[in-house]
This record gives structure tokens, sequence and C-alpha cells, in this order.
């Protein structure tokens, strides 16, 4: 979680298809990014985050998918 998440961040449409890929990595998903991902979608990875091996980095990805979303930009840190 601390040797590549803290290196994504910005505003372009590649940061969160790079979130989703990591995601879908780390979780054996294949989620796709369209551009927006909607409300439901986006409740089913986060449980899916509860039954994954990587928790921690399954959810700060999450955080920065719903921040993305929300403010068009995202970084790792908070």
């Amino acid at each position: 979680m601390q040797k590549i998440l803290p290196k994504i961040g910005g505003s372009s449409p590649e940061v969160l298809d790079i979130l989703v890929e990591l995601f879908n990595n780390l979780n054996n998903t294949k989620y796709k990014n369209d551009g927006y991902i909607e409300d439901a979608l986006l409740k089913t990875m986060e449980n899916q985050c509860l039954s994954s091996e990587y928790i921690l980095s399954s959810e700060k990805i999450m955080y920065m998918i719903r921040r993305f979303l929300r403010d068009g930009f995202t970084t790792f840190w908070q």
C-alpha cells in the first residue's frame, strides 16, 4: 500500500483506470471503468474489500476512487 499508491494521483481519466485495475488485481474481480462508476457498484466494491486478502490496500483504493469521482482529483494523502 505504501509503495505504489502514494505515486498515483491527479485528475486525468487514466488515474481512475489505474485505480480500478489495481482494485481488480488485488481482489480478483473484473470491474470496468466507463468514466463514471454508479453508487451501487461502489457499494459492491466496498463490500468486496471486507473479504479481500489485501483489506487495507483495497479500502485505500476505494477511498481514492470515491475522492476522484467526488472531486475530479485524487491523491494517496488525506
